[in-house]
């Protein structure tokens, strides 16, 4: 197997003692690691397979989440579509924030909850970022959305 190396601190992984559910672990971060969470050396610049990893990923991520949580968000997601213009995913953790008994085993469950919006025709991306405003998500830029349910 080609190594794979850790996508935030780019040092080599292990596939001893890893949980299960996941593919490697990083030594660096003492953290069990997704398949989408590395690289090897061969997909760095190979924008097919980064999209098809992109694709797997949301798809692993989407079917780890929690039921009732994949439900209320893809609501609130309607909401928002239904209500502004555009909007970001701070918008939607906003809105969560208002049930803090459902949750996910992880926020990139978000990215797949995007997804799954753009294909039922709620959304639409835009090609504007923002930063985010939630100190979990340090100041990373965040995509803005355009509603395609808003009634003029």
């Amino acid at each position: 197997m080609e190594d794979r190396f850790c996508n935030r601190c780019h040092t080599k992984v292990s596939y001893q003692d890893v949980s299960p559910m996941y593919f490697a672990y990083c030594k660096t971060h003492d953290e069990d690691l997704y398949q989408f969470e590395t690289y090897s050396q061969t997909e760095i610049l190979n924008a097919k397979l980064a999209r098809e990893n992109r694709d797997n990923a949301l798809d692993q991520v989407e079917s780890n989440a929690n039921a009732e949580w994949t439900q209320l968000t893809l609501q609130i997601i309607k909401l928002l579509a239904e209500s502004k213009d555009e909007f970001s995913s701070d918008n939607v953790w906003e809105l969560l924030a208002d049930y803090p008994n459902i949750k996910t085993h992880s926020p990139s469950a978000m990215g797949a909850m995007f997804r799954r919006a753009l294909g039922l025709n709620y959304i639409e991306s835009t090609d504007r970022f923002i930063q985010s405003e939630r100190p979990s998500s340090h100041a990373r830029p965040i995509r803005v959305w355009k509603s395609k349910l808003k009634e003029k």
